[in-house]
């Protein structure tokens, strides 16, 4: 299995990551995926190469029983295993299994993707706040009905995430909706030099990614499809937190010629990038 070498050589590029966690994400994906499997993988990095995380879409009943086998071994709590038995049956789509691991923290997740996804069944799920029914009655507001993407992190600290698509015109308008979704949660947007090298690469689309704990909103990031070369750098010029010869490193590793995605935001430590590669 090429593509497992190329994930576990991919670890020895990250910044300062123990020979303890690089264990753990090499024995997650041995018991996540078998041989024979058909599988797809895909990677992602902050732009700083400071953690990573590791995706696997196999075939959604043989991944659902993996990842409940990985919860009750290790010993995560059993709503979580309901959770994930209530949400496969009840939302169609695949289903991907994750780990993500940095220098001093490490998470699990998994997500429902490639389906539309009614919002009415998954505001059931996700605790009450005032930010969370603040983005609530936005999203009915501007005729958003449906998500592409339900996950959840079931770490100790656990929250949920949905990616939405905005229904602008063009991607000014829906960059402007963005704005006055941060305003409606009095959170601070992206920079507008940002927003602008988004608006001037013209995506296909955008999607808004929203984390939710108990407690309200976590961040929200802006996901751009199939960024160029040049985008990428541009951002982490302006970011100023992206190592460019550490990302062409673990790029290399992975021997990836493409990014399949990143995702911007904004949260307690300031603004982040992640890049995504395809494997």
């Amino acid at each position: 299995m090429e593509h497992i070498l190329r994930l576990r050589y991919s670890l020895a590029s990250l910044k300062n990551i123990s020979p303890e966690k690089e264990e753990l994400m090499t024995e997650w994906i041995g018991q996540m995926l078998q041989p024979d499997d058909d599988y797809q993988l895909s990677v992602s990095v902050s732009s700083d190469i400071s953690e990573s995380t590791w995706k696997v879409n196999t075939e959604t009943k043989i991944n659902i029983e993996r990842y409940i086998e990985f919860m009750q071994f290790a010993e995560f709590k059993p709503i979580e295993t309901e959770l994930l038995k209530k949400v496969t049956t009840a939302f169609k789509g695949d289903l991907i299994t994750w780990m993500n691991i940095g220098n001093e923290k490490q998470n699990t997740g998994w997500e429902i993707y490639n389906g539309i996804i009614p919002l009415d069944k998954v505001w059931g799920i996700i605790p009450e706040s005032t930010q969370r029914n603040t983005l609530k009655n936005w999203l009915s507001e501007i005729g958003v009905e449906a998500i592409v993407k339900y996950g959840r992190s079931i770490a100790a600290d656990t929250y949920s995430y949905i990616n939405f698509e905005l229904p602008g015109e063009s991607v000014v308008e829906n960059l402007e909706l963005y704005y006055n979704l941060c305003a409606k949660l009095n959170l601070d947007p992206l920079p507008t030099a940002i927003l602008d090298l988004i608006a001037a690469s013209e995506p296909d689309y955008l999607e808004i990614a929203c984390y939710l704990s108990a407690q309200g909103i976590i961040k929200i990031g802006i996901l751009i499809p199939d960024p160029s070369d040049n985008f990428v750098s541009l951002i982490n010029m302006v970011n100023g937190e992206g190592d460019l010869e550490m990302q062409a490193a673990f790029q290399g590793s992975l021997g990836s010629d493409d990014y399949s995605g990143i995702e911007i935001y904004r949260d307690n430590d300031g603004i982040n990038s992640e890049l995504t590669f395809s494997m």
